[in-house]
């Protein structure tokens, strides 16, 4: 099944993805510290706001504000490559996480905070 992706023009969204199955993808400290040093690369690179994260065991949020309309590759790449990590790192075969990614924009202060 396909996701639709809404992009808004104030660019400030709500990403949040899940592990595959509700499998525990960040369990370790190590394993959300490798998260975390691949989220800070990819915000010095590509230069977006992060607002706020949540992190889980079993998932992810993040606040973020987008540059560009380039939030679907920006945050699909920071999760392919988490994905690649977790694989190689935990022995895994298979989906890591449990679709790609979903967003919501938001819209409203009440929403953002």
């Amino acid at each position: 099944m396909s996701y639709k992706r809404t992009l808004n023009e104030y660019g400030i969204y709500h990403v949040y993805a899940r592990g595959n199955d509700k499998l525990a993808i960040l369990s370790r400290p190590e394993d959300k510290d490798v998260f975390l040093n691949q989220l800070a690369r990819s915000q010095s690179i590509h230069h977006f706001i992060l607002y706020a994260y949540s992190i889980m065991n079993n998932h992810i949020h993040l606040l973020y504000k987008d540059v560009g309309m380039q939030m679907p590759f920006i945050i699909g790449n920071l999760f392919e490559n988490y994905a690649i990590y977790f694989r190689a790192i935990h022995n895994h075969t298979g989906q890591v996480f449990e679709s790609p990614f979903k967003s919501k924009p938001v819209y409203t202060l009440q929403y953002f905070f």
